[in-house]
């Protein structure tokens, strides 16, 4: 994403030369009011929104080089997709070779979604597992050691049909080939036409709770299994962005993978837009109640009270002698934002009387 900032050495400079010179107060207020314009103007237009990545359905794709964070012995795949075709055309989301960590279309019935986690295991969702021009979250899960194998559809467990002719158990065949999104590795590519949005590929099966608590979010960076990590938030929407080689991986492992062929101008092999809903989620926890000073204060939850708990840890230390702020951190990975609770501290109040007069001897008191 691209955000333009007016260089603020050079207008405060300018402003101060202005302000030395006594005859120009107007000019000085003018100016001032025009650079307050300006750099909010330039600041909010230039400010891009979260793209995706489009491909064409004719030639372009990303290949990650092959290195061994790649091999994995079971793995989750999710990503945002928007599909561009409809009906049983058979277009890649994702390959690491024949057969082999492999995502797409088609396959026999229409708008299906087939897995083929690896050689002979044909996972098929069935007619209709996703909807064409729509934005939707998929995620495919694979454990062979326990034959686990799973599809989620923003969040939904969709039953599975093994068309191929090799149990779950089958093992993950590591390779060398380059890992590619949006083509498959053989003579006919089967190449994408549609988006993709936040794609991430994991070397573990994740559970459907870890996916549902993070499929409406960016994680910005690294997070525990995960081996490449696509925003695709570079360049600016729609526009020429030719001078872009690579997508980036935001993790540390630096699988970012290599543009093939894209025209990176215009709406249909570029930069775009996201229409994903990417919104992280605002951790919420019951009030604590004022308390008096001193009172005892309880440590407070770890695990907020949204439907999928987030859990996570809260700064600074308890503190029973003052009213208080704490701010609760997720734990790195999971799509929620940080949120805060103040805790009123009613001080404690020193009973305060109108003096009695001294009185003689006898006086009625």
């Amino acid at each position: 994403m691209k955000k333009i900032t007016t260089p603020a050495v050079n207008l405060y400079s300018l402003f101060f030369c202005l302000v030395n010179d006594k005859k120009n107060q107007l000019l000085q207020l003018k100016f001032v009011l025009l650079t307050l314009f300006l750099c909010g103007t330039f600041n909010a237009a230039a400010q891009e929104p979260a793209n995706a990545l489009a491909f064409d359905g004719t030639n372009d794709f990303a290949a990650i080089a092959h290195n061994s964070n790649l091999n994995v012995t079971e793995f989750t795949i999710e990503t945002w997709v928007k599909w561009g075709r409809t009906d049983t055309a058979v277009d890649f989301i994702c390959s690491k070779g024949n057969e082999s960590m492999e995502i797409h279309t088609g396959g026999g019935s229409s708008n299906n979604i087939r897995f083929i986690p690896a050689a002979g295991v044909f996972l098929d969702g069935g007619i209709n597992t996703i909807t064409p021009g729509t934005w939707v979250h998929l995620a495919c899960v694979y454990k062979p050691s326990t034959g686990l194998a799973r599809m989620y559809v923003n969040g939904v467990n969709i039953p599975l049909t093994n068309n191929g002719t090799a149990p779950l158990t089958t093992v993950v065949t590591n390779n060398s080939n380059d890992f590619l999104i949006g083509a498959k590795l053989s003579i006919n590519p089967f190449h994408f036409n549609g988006q993709l949005d936040e794609f991430r590929l994991w070397n573990v099966a994740l559970t459907q709770a870890q996916i549902q608590s993070r499929m409406n979010c960016e994680i910005p960076t690294n997070a525990t299994n995960l081996v490449a990590n696509f925003h695709f938030n570079q360049g600016v929407a729609a526009a020429t962005n030719t001078s872009i080689t690579a997508a980036l991986d935001a993790t540390s492992n630096g699988n970012n993978a290599t543009l093939n062929n894209f025209a990176l101008t215009g709406t249909g092999s570029n930069f775009v837009v996201s229409g994903a809903t990417v919104t992280p989620v605002t951790p919420t926890f019951t009030q604590v109640d004022a308390i008096c000073f001193g009172a005892t204060l309880s440590d407070l939850p770890t695990s907020s009270t949204n439907a999928t708990a987030v859990t996570g840890t809260w700064l600074p230390a308890l503190d029973n002698s003052a009213t208080t702020t704490y701010t609760f951190t997720p734990t790195a990975g999971l799509c929620a934002n940080t949120t805060t609770m103040t805790i009123i501290v009613i001080p404690k109040t020193t009973p305060t009387f109108t003096q009695v007069a001294a009185i003689c001897a006898g006086e009625t008191l």
